[in-house]
């Protein structure tokens, strides 16, 4: 093995060198899969279930992504994004479950359009209120549709 002649030579690999040489990934960013739609979507039925009363997902302790048979299928709520804008335009009034819950607001599958998702973010709940629990029923209004995730986006009364 030849001295080394300068401090070229002298370098230390750079930190995570070893580690993508032996295949680990932490801290990689991985762009080979970009994800299409909201992340409710990509993210039901990643984890396992436990099931409660009412079929409700008990798996995480306060908050929960909308999953279990009555969340409509990703493919659906895509396919009929037109159809739900045009059923539920902005200041109608909205009745349904909340299906999921995160710590920015509750998801609500809407009643009377079979594959519409709404959210009820906080910034859009009164003052104090807190968060409904999963399988409450909740009336509301719509407010906006966010296209870019097939969402439509409802104000809870106070």
């Amino acid at each position: 093995m030849p001295a080394p002649t300068g401090i070229a030579d002298q370098r230390q690999p750079r930190r995570g060198a070893a580690r993508a040489e032996a295949g680990d990934r932490r801290g990689s960013v991985d762009t080979r899969r970009r994800r299409q739609g909201p992340p409710w979507l990509e993210l039901a039925g990643r984890r396992p279930r436990r099931v409660g009363p009412g079929g409700h997902d008990l798996s995480m302790d306060e908050y929960a992504w909308p999953a279990g048979p009555e969340v409509p299928e990703p493919e659906a709520v895509r396919r009929s994004w037109a159809e739900t804008v045009v059923a539920l335009p902005v200041g109608t009034h909205v009745g349904g479950e909340v299906i999921g819950r995160q710590r920015f607001g509750v998801f609500i599958r809407v009643e009377g359009v079979p594959n519409a998702v709404a959210l009820a973010e906080i910034t859009a709940m009164p003052r104090g209120m807190e968060l409904p629990p999963l399988g409450a029923r909740v009336e509301g209004t719509v407010i906006d549709h966010a296209h870019h995730n097939h969402q439509v986006k409802i104000r809870l009364p106070g």
